[in-house]
Parts: structure tokens; sequence; C-alpha cells
């Protein structure tokens, strides 16, 4: 639940992703620590490679929904080519 709010701004999406990630490889190694306070630690020490691959993979997105917006609405005019 903490990984889902910490998400719902939108540029912290990669953030959370990450400290989600080093968070269940550390409880893999050590089944008792405290999931919330060990998440939130890790998302203010990943935060700044995580913003940075959040928003490399936002533009991903994006460049991959304007592409198919974008030949989605494009009508071939074969017939100017004869």
């Amino acid at each position: 639940m903490v990984a889902l709010a910490t998400m719902l701004p939108v540029v912290t999406i990669g953030p959370a992703q990450a400290a989600l990630y080093s968070t269940l490889f550390a409880y893999d190694k050590n089944d008792d620590i405290n999931l919330v306070r060990e998440y939130l630690r890790r998302f203010k020490r990943e935060f700044k490679q995580g913003f940075i691959s959040g928003l490399l993979l936002l533009a991903l997105i994006a460049a991959v929904l304007f592409g198919l917006g974008f030949w989605a609405s494009w009508t071939p005019t074969w017939h100017t080519l004869r």
C-alpha cells in the first residue's frame, strides 16, 4: 500500500519501483525487517537514480503513444504516387 501511495504522483513511479525492488531483495535476505521503514529509507536513498530512470521510462511511453497515435491517424494516399 505504501508503494502504491508513493506512485500516485506520476513522476515518482521510478523511485517507488526502485525502492520496492530493493526492499523485496532486502526482505528476501532478512525476513525480520520492518518493511514500511525499510521501503521509505530506500525510497529516499534511491530517489535521484529512480527519478531519472522514471523520466526515461515516461519519455519512452510518450514516444510510443505518440507513434501509435500518429500511425492511427495517418491515411495512406497511394493514388497520388501514380
